[in-house]
Order: structure tokens, then sequence, then C-alpha cells
């Protein structure tokens, strides 16, 4: 069970600095228009069946996107351990369109598992009756901050050991004419972990491990003002951590020279589970109905449930019903994935877990533009539990109507 981890989870806690809620964040979804989704704070959610005309199978124009601008993915690998999987697997087929290709830490894989590990080309991820069929083509990429595809379903690896870089170190060495001087040498220190750069929720920010990072740099086609993804976001914390700093985190990041004045930009956030306990960031640029937002992870409003907050320690009332207004039958099937539910806290074990469901994130990018895209995906706090992203169906497309956001899909 997780339950013995707990207690040591709450005295790191008492280390941990109160949030701030005076950030001032870039913008998020406008929310102009007049129908706003309860559960997520963004507007214009509707039905549709593939208005945006990009061949695949989900309710996906709640964002305003314009039509898909096909690509041919009809030489394309969709499946194996290479790049040009990955990349054929999320449907970016044109390779002219993707001048960079890397899948990287800065981190030292080399414990539980091996980078190469942690990331996979599929066709179906769990059992093939669960509701992960790929939403076009037939595979998808997975990156996880342990294996990705491990046939035990174990999600408790931890990977890394140390930060890649190697760390100038000084020395005393005896030339060969027997003089001692100082100089300096290469060593790689045996550090875990690193500061999480867009945390910025407390004084002192927190904590990652078994950072895993999939960066591609792409140039948009010149009728292309938007992009758009979609996947699934899957964690081992949920439910037991929920609404704590254990909260293992997956980002997009964009960097695009005129979309985001050349900085790196977390693209993908929504509004919060429970908002009193834990969020991310508020203020300028966070207009959820909560007026907080969080990244996506265990936190996120977008979470199926599974028995939180009943049993929690650290839920606001332990001892309020389980998922209020979202019974668990509703949630998305992940069968044989091992990030299935637990019924209860006494029985949730690193064997389980829950997800999001599917999400898209969609962004505008201006006609033409060179810009790098990066997948993130850490474990904060400790690297006991696993994360992992389920990523499909990248689609540049003619327009968008709203400034961009994070939605859930059918």
């Amino acid at each position: 069970m997780k339950n013995h981890l707990t207690l040591i989870r709450l005295l790191v806690l008492l280390s941990v600095v109160g949030c701030r809620r005076d950030l001032d964040i870039a913008d998020l979804p406008d929310g102009s228009d007049s129908v706003v989704d309860s559960s997520t704070g963004l507007t214009d959610l509707d039905t549709d069946t593939d208005a945006d005309s990009d061949g695949d199978i989900d309710v996906d124009t709640d964002l305003g996107l314009g039509p898909a601008i096909p690509m041919d993915c009809s030489d394309c690998p969709s499946d194996g351990h290479t790049l040009d999987a990955m990349r054929c697997a999320v449907d970016l087929c044109d390779a002219a369109i993707v001048s960079h290709n890397a899948i990287t830490s800065p981190m030292t894989f080399d414990m539980g598992c091996t980078l190469d590990d942690t990331w996979a080309a599929v066709e179906h991820f769990g059992h093939p009756a669960n509701d992960l069929a790929p939403r076009r083509g037939d595979s998808y990429a997975l990156l996880a901050t342990g294996g990705a595809n491990n046939a035990n379903l174990s999600h408790t690896d931890i990977c890394s050991n140390g930060l890649a870089q190697d760390t100038e170190s000084a020395d005393t060495a005896t030339d060969s004419n027997g003089d001692s001087d100082s100089s300096t040498e290469m060593v790689n220190w045996p550090l875990i972990s690193m500061t999480d750069p867009w945390d910025f929720r407390a004084d002192t920010p927190l904590l990652i491990y078994d950072v895993v990072e999939w960066t591609l740099t792409l140039t948009a086609p010149e009728n292309a003002r938007a992009f758009s993804l979609k996947y699934v976001f899957f964690s081992a914390e949920y439910d037991d951590f929920i609404s704590s700093p254990f909260n293992n985190k997956f980002y997009i990041l964009l960097n695009a020279p005129q979309t985001t004045g050349g900085r790196d930009k977390v693209i993908n956030y929504t509004d919060c589970r429970d908002p009193d306990q834990y969020f991310d960031f508020t203020g300028e640029g966070c207009n959820t109905l909560s007026g907080y937002c969080c990244y996506v992870a265990i936190n996120s409003a977008l979470s199926d449930c599974c028995w939180y907050p009943f049993g929690s320690p650290f839920a606001p009332n332990p001892n309020a019903a389980s998922c209020p207004g979202d019974p668990p039958a509703d949630n998305t099937n992940i069968a044989g994935t091992g990030f299935t539910c637990a019924s209860n806290s006494f029985v949730d074990s690193a064997a389980s877990g829950s997800s999001t469901g599917w999400l898209m994130t969609a962004w505008p990018i201006a006609p033409g533009e060179t810009f790098t895209l990066t997948f993130h995906i850490h474990d904060t706090n400790d690297a006991q539990f696993d994360s992992e992203v389920l990523l499909d169906s990248f689609s540049f497309h003619e327009d968008i109507d709203e400034d961009g956001g994070t939605i859930p899909i059918e």
C-alpha cells in the first residue's frame, strides 16, 4: 500500500513554504463566449461530429479551431522504438516540418530504468477494450517518469541518479616534475533532483525527479494559425496525494519568437480540483471559475476521481463523501495500464492511480513560424510513484477563435 509512505510525505510537507497568491501569469483563454463549462471555467463547450475535418473521432471544436491542415501519413512508421516512429505516432507525418526531434533528460538514468525505457510508440496502451484507442491513425506516443510500457504494469521506477552535465571540482595534483599544483577535473555529482523552473507557488520551488523531455522544433505551414494535441495524463499519485505538493506534472512548453516572445511558456493548465488546498498560480491571466489555476497533474480539476476526499490526509474534510459530482462509473476506462482506480484509501497501492481522461490543448501560432515544443514530465517531491502521458493527434489548424487552452474531449 501507498499508505506507509504517506506519513513520511506529511513530514516532508512541514518544510514546504506557503503559497503566494499574487502572481501574474501570461494570459489563459479569454472566455469571452456566453457559455461557461462548470468543470473547467472555459467557454464555448459544445458537441460536434468532427466539425474541424481533421479525420479523428472526437469532439474538438470547443476552442473555435478551424479546419485541420492535412498531412500525408501513408509512408510514416507509426510504431517501433525510434524517434521517427514517435513523430509519426502523434501524426506529425510531414518530416519537412520537423527540424529537431530528441528525447533527453537533465539527469542520468542509470538506476531502475534507462532513458530509452521512458518512451515508446505503441498501437494501444492497456487492455484492447479500454477507452484508449488512437484518436487518429493506428498508434500514439507514450512518455513516462519510469518504464513507459512495463509488462508488469509497475509504476514505481526510480530512474535518475545524478545530473547529466559534469561539474568542475577543485583538485590537487602532482605533475611529472614532482610539483603540487592546483587543477580542476570534471566530476558527476550524485544528485537526483533539481528545482522545478515553473513552480511559482512557494518561495522555495519544489524538487523534481526523473525528468523526461521530448523536444521538437517545428515550422508551421503558411496557412496555419494554431495547433492542437490530444493526450491523457496518468499517475500512480492518484488519489492518495490530491491536494498535496506530491504532484507529478506534465508540461507542454512552447517557445516561439513571435507567439511567446522567444521564452518558454507552459500552455496546458486548468482549474484546480480543490484550490483552497492546492493551486499552481493565480492573478492576471488565470480566469478559471475558482480564480486559481493548476497545471495538468493530479490536482487538475480535469481528473477522474476514484475515492477522494474520503479518508485522505490532505483533504480539508476527509469525512466528506467520495467523488462528489464525479461518479467513478463515468471515468475513462484505462484498464490494463496499471493506473486504474482503487476503491478506497485503504487498498490504494502503487499498482493503482487514475487519469485525466482525454484532453486537448490548442494554442495560436504565427503562419510560417519556426518554434520549439517540449513535452516535459517529472515526479515532484520524490521519485516514488511514476506518471505517464499518452500523446496523439497533433494538428495544425487554419484558425482559432479563442486564445488557446485545455479542455476535456469525449
